[in-house]
C-alpha cells in the first residue's frame, strides 16, 4: 500500500525512512533511501532486552549484520579484519528477516591502505568524543596527533569548563578554532547587495509557526558553517594548505553504535573519516561506563544552549542545573523573532514566527514533558556527526 510505514520488529512502533548521500549510477550525488530507522528504540536498548531474556543477540534478525569485509554474520562493529579505509564498510546490511538501519556507501573494490600524515580527533567535548580522546591518551586505541574543537561561542558554560579540564588530561594538543559567534550572526541584519533592504540569515533549525497555524522547520546551516568547515579548514592548513599535494589526514568522529546512521564519508578528498567507537562496538552508555571505571568525571552534553534539537529532558536539565544558560536561550528566542520580523526584503521575509521548541510557543511558557509532542532529541538527524557528541 503506497505511503504505508514499516513497523519495528522490536517495539512494534512505526519506523521512518532513512536517507543518505551516495553516488548514483548516473554519476550524480544525491539522497538515496538506505533503510528504516525506529525512533522508539535504539541498538543498545535491543541488546539489553535480549540479554535479559537470555536470547542470543547474534541470532536475532534485528541485531545481526553481514560484514562486507569478512562475509560473516556477527554483532555490529564486532567483526574481524575491519578495513577502516573503506568508506562505511561495516554497517548493518539488509537481512532476509529484518530491516536495515543503514547500508554501505560504496560497494566497489577494496580500497588500498592510505598513508596518513595526520590523525585528528574532531572533538565535540561531549560524551563520545571526549571518551575517544581519553582512550587515545591511555592507549586503548591508537594515538592521534591532536584534537580540534570548533567553538560556536554558544556552548553551555559546563562545556567550556570540561574542555579546560580535558586539555590538562590529554598528552596531545587541543586546538580551538572558530568561524564566529553563531548567536550574533543569526541575529544580525544584513544589507542586501542588489536589493534595497535588510534581511536576517537563517542559521539554526528553528521551528516556525505559520499564519495559517501550520508548523515548519527552518533549514540547518549551523553545523556545516560553524563546526565542519572550521575543522576542515584547519586540517587542510596543517597539511600544507594549497601546497598539500596528495597529503592525507584521518578525521576521527565520536559516533557510537547507537548512532551508526550518522556515519557519512568526508566530502574533502584530502580527509578520510573514521569512527573508532564503531570499530570497537562501543555505545554511548559504554562510554559512560568506561569513564566511571577509570575515575573520570562525566562529560556534559555538547550542544549550543539554544539548540532547537534539545529534547524536553535536556531543556529541563538546562532550566534546573544551568539556569543562566536557559535564561540566555529565552532571550535569544525573543531576539530571533524580532530580527526575522525586521526583514524588509519581501522575498527573504520569514512568513511565520520562529521558536526554539517544537510546540511553537515561547520557551518560558513550555510545560516540558506535557507539551503533547513526542519527546525525542533531533541530533540523530544531524548528518555531520559533530553535534551532541
Amino acid at each position: 500500500m503506497p505511503g504505508k510505514r514499516e513497523r519495528c520488529d522490536n517495539c512494534g512502533k512505526p519506523m521512518r525512512r532513512l536517507y543518505m548521500q551516495k553516488n548514483k549510477p548516473t554519476g550524480s550525488r544525491g539522497m538515496v533511501a538506505a533503510g528504516w530507522l525506529c525512533e522508539g528504540c535504539n541498538f543498545s536498548d535491543i541488546i539489553t532486552q535480549f540479554e535479559k531474556s537470555r536470547t542470543i543477540p547474534a541470532h536475532h534478525h534485528s541485531l545481526t549484520c553481514e560484514c562486507h569485509t569478512c562475509g560473516t554474520f556477527h554483532k555490529k562493529g564486532a567483526g574481524p579484519s575491519i578495513d577502516r579505509y573503506q568508506e562505511m564498510t561495516h554497517q548493518v546490511a539488509r537481512s532476509g528477516h529484518g530491516r536495515a538501519v543503514s547500508t554501505r556507501a560504496d560497494s566497489g573494490p577494496k580500497a588500498e591502505p592510505v598513508d596518513f600524515q595526520l590523525r585528528v580527533i574532531s572533538l565535540g567535548a561531549g560524551v563520545q568524543s571526549s571518551t575517544m580522546a581519553l582512550m587515545s591518551a591511555v592507549g586503548y586505541i591508537e594515538p592521534c596527533d591532536y584534537a580540534l574543537f570548533s567553538d560556536t561561542g554558544n556552548e553551555p558554560a559546563e562545556v567550556y569548563e570540561w574542555l579546560d579540564w580535558l586539555e590538562n588530561e590529554l598528552p596531545f594538543e587541543v586546538v580551538r578554532v572558530s568561524a564566529g559567534n553563531l548567536a550574533d550572526d543569526s541575529l544580525r541584519l544584513r544589507q542586501h547587495q542588489t536589493k534595497h533592504g535588510v534581511y536576517a540569515k537563517n542559521m539554526i533549525p528553528a521551528y516556525v509557526l505559520q499564519p495559517d497555524g501550520s508548523k515548519g522547520l527552518l533549514g540547518r546551516r549551523c553545523t556545516g558553517d560553524y563546526k565542519v568547515i572550521p575543522i576542515q579548514r584547519e586540517i587542510k592548513l596543517r597539511l600544507g594548505g594549497r601546497k598539500r599535494g596528495k597529503r592525507m589526514a584521518e578525521s576521527w568522529l565520536g559516533i557510537s553504535t547507537d548512532e551508526a546512521h550518522r556515519m557519512k564519508p568526508s566530502r574533502e578528498k584530502s580527509i578520510v573519516n573514521r569512527w573508532p567507537l564503531i570499530e570497537k562496538g562501543i555505545s554511548r552508555q559504554d562510554c559512560l561506563v568506561w569513564m566511571r571505571a577509570r575515575g573520570y568525571p562525566q562529560p556534559p552534553r555538547s550542544a549550543c544552549y539554544f539548540c532547537p534539537f534539545h529534547s524536553d529532558k535536556e531543556w529541563i536539565r538546562l532550566a534546573t542545573e544551568a539556569p543562566d544558560d536557559f535564561r540566555r536561550a529565552v532571550v535569544f528566542e525573543k531576539e530571533l523573532q524580532v530580527a526575522c520580523a525586521s526583514t524588509t526584503i519581501e522575498t527573504a521575509k520569514l512568513r511565520g514566527v520562529p521558536f526554539l521548541h517544537r510546540a511553537c510557543i515561547p520557551l518560558s511558557e513550555v510545560e516540558f514533558g506535557n507539551s503533547g509532542h513526542l519527546d525525542f532529541s533531533g541530533f540523530g538527524n544531524d548528518c555531520e556527526g559533530l553535534c551532541g557528541v
